[in-house]
């Protein structure tokens, strides 16, 4: 995200990993507008409902969501097995690089 890290309740996670299902099969398909679309729904959760750690706290990262502009063919490289964001319980901190 270039924005720093966040905390992210379970709710959000949950909110996100559809997201994420969905950039998959956004990146399956070459649909490059969708993609857009979703990567940058992403960005609004976490801005809107996550919450920013402080700069001088610094944890380990769970997951890391690309920038914005980041493009299918970018983010076809960086995706693993599990998408972007893990399932399962709260993270702790999402870096936002």
């Amino acid at each position: 995200m270039g924005r720093g890290q966040w905390r992210l309740d379970d709710a959000l996670i949950d909110e996100l990993n559809r997201i994420d299902a969905a950039l998959d099969d956004d990146i399956n398909r070459g649909d490059a507008t969708e993609f857009r679309e979703h990567l940058a729904a992403m960005h609004r959760l976490i801005e809107e409902r996550g919450e920013p750690l402080p700069a001088d706290e610094i944890v380990p990262s769970d997951a890391f969501v690309p920038p914005v502009d980041c493009s299918l063919e970018e983010l076809r490289k960086l995706m693993d097995p599990d998408g972007l964001i893990p399932g399962g319980p709260a993270r702790e901190a999402v870096d936002g690089r």
